[in-house]
């Protein structure tokens, strides 16, 4: 159970994890990253991707489809 105040001045009180280590003691100070249209939306900075594994992926199913359409039209 976390507590913090966004931005925005709004206190917000929720659960996050799970941690692969305990990030904060009781009373201590943790680092969140939250969703300012959805502050409940909260996790840990390291946490949060930077995209390149969702953009592999496109990429490589985008060229599987081509190549097997490829295939198909051309018999």
């Amino acid at each position: 159970m976390i507590q913090f105040t966004t931005d925005s001045g709004e206190g917000i009180r929720t659960t996050v994890g799970p941690f692969d280590f305990p990030p904060a003691r009781v009373g201590g100070a943790l680092e969140v990253v939250y969703d300012p249209q959805d502050p409940v939306n909260v996790t840990t900075p390291d946490r949060v991707g930077s995209g390149k594994v969702a953009l592999s992926f496109v990429t490589g199913s985008a060229t599987t489809l081509l190549l097997s359409f490829g295939l198909l039209v051309l018999g």
